[in-house]
């Protein structure tokens, strides 16, 4: 069972096990859930015995995929648009 919640500024997840009774509250002061990702996700992954992967980097990729998809889908538009149209207004 997992739930996130937040205001600007602070976010949190809490995330329980019911079979393995266990469960991880992770508070921040962030503005994005890649931080409190990865810090649960790690810790889950030791309370159960399992060898963690190297979150960071795994948000961090996933992070530069998402912004390189966005800069070509700019440039396609970009690329698309008729460069001798002005405002329909």
């Amino acid at each position: 069972l997992q739930h996130t919640g937040g205001l600007p500024g602070y976010l949190s997840m809490v995330t329980m096990l019911p079979d393995a009774r266990t469960g991880v509250a992770v508070l921040t002061n962030a503005e994005s859930g890649e931080a409190f990702g990865a810090i649960t996700y790690a810790l889950l992954d030791r309370l159960l015995g399992a060898d963690p992967p190297d979150y960071v980097t795994l948000y961090a990729r996933q992070r530069a995929a998402g912004r390189a998809a966005l800069d070509s889908a700019a440039r396609a538009a970009r690329a698309a648009r008729d460069s001798a149209s002005g405002p329909s207004l």
